[in-house]
């Protein structure tokens, strides 16, 4: 379940004084309460903090009036993009400049990683020719990458592949 954390009460346990936390976690959907325990607590504490978005993944408890969500995992969107995104295609129109693809060269170098940049330049009549960038270029999935591709070349251009 994604969402943001809108309160959060860290407490302690009673028998074993453990630090977990108590969340109201929203979404567009409404508000839902997460339980964090002990242990999960000490895995997840460092992605709980009051207006944080994330992903938590768990257990739905439906014993009482409104369900609760029993939380297992937490991770912030960066860490599910990154897991998730497999490659990037960026496209260009058939004519795309040296200063363009230049400052290309430049963002991906600076985002160095594992994963494959794909090129695709349009052609007449709708072919495209592919170009996938040498592995000096892969790069880091990262927002701030995505971010500084989108404002390069637009977000119509730019498809993630998962």
């Amino acid at each position: 379940m994604g969402g943001i954390i809108s309160r959060m009460k860290v407490t302690t346990t009673k028998s074993g004084n453990e630090r977990m936390a108590i969340i109201a976690f929203e979404d567009f959907d409404g508000s839902t309460e997460v339980v964090v325990f002990p242990k999960a607590f000490a895995q997840m504490e460092k992605h709980l903090k009051p207006d944080a978005i994330v992903v938590i993944r768990g257990k739905i408890s439906l014993r009482e009036e409104r369900p609760k969500l029993f939380a297992d995992e937490a991770a912030s969107l960066e860490e599910i993009w990154a897991r998730r995104v497999r490659g990037i295609q960026i496209r260009f129109p058939s004519a795309a400049d040296r200063a363009m693809l230049e400052s290309l060269r430049q963002t991906l170098a600076g985002s160095p990683g594992p994963m494959p940049v794909e090129l695709c330049f349009g052609k007449g009549g709708g072919s495209r020719s592919r170009i996938l960038v040498g592995s000096t270029l892969h790069v880091t999935a990262s927002m701030d990458l995505l971010k500084q591709l989108v404002t390069l070349v637009g977000p119509e251009q730019i498809s993630i592949k998962t």
